[in-house]
């Protein structure tokens, strides 16, 4: 799995940029299982599932890890359930209001000093496409991520093939 690591690897090149919100309207990640989240130095988060190919039929046969890179993470939490379990119950993806973004600017969430000056970041609640995706597993732990909308994803099988989610039109 070592080329799932990285979004500079040649599977991540010629992938489409799309959101979170638009491939839970396409897929479940339902009765998929994390595998692992891995926070890149160069400031990305990806997250790596199983999917269950039942509940994605129109997924190719085979292609049952789905890769997640997002691109513009702002923060991540784990809130710890029941217990500890890695089967996804449900995954869910809004864009956040701009009542909800301007909230940020007065939570200690963010530090609004580490802002100012030269910086490539700006603070999320000015950016308009902020958006809260949240994998709960089925002992109600979860995983909120904090994000831009961009992000792009990849179905990978045993032999290190890949499909870009946001290109695969397949219908079953």
């Amino acid at each position: 799995m070592n080329n799932l690591k990285s979004t500079e690897s040649p599977e991540w090149q010629g992938s489409r940029v799309w959101n979170m919100p638009a491939l839970l309207e396409r897929y479940t990640l339902h009765d998929g299982a994390l595998i692992s989240i891995i926070v890149e130095p160069a400031g990305q988060i990806v997250v790596a599932c199983h999917l269950d190919l039942i509940w994605n039929k129109i997924i190719p046969n085979g292609f049952d890890t789905l890769v997640l890179a997002f691109e513009r993470p702002y923060s991540m939490k784990y809130i710890f359930g029941k217990s500890l379990g890695v089967t996804i119950g449900d995954a869910i993806s809004t864009l956040c209001s701009e009542g909800e973004r301007s909230a940020l600017l007065d939570s200690n969430e963010f530090d609004v000093s580490a802002y100012r000056g030269p910086s490539k970041v700006s603070h999320p609640a000015f950016d308009e496409t902020l958006t809260q995706t949240v994998f709960t597993t089925i002992y109600d732990d979860r995983i909120v991520l904090l994000h831009s909308a961009n992000i792009r994803c990849r179905c990978f099988n045993q032999a290190g093939e890949s499909l870009d989610m946001a290109g695969h039109l397949t219908t079953p």
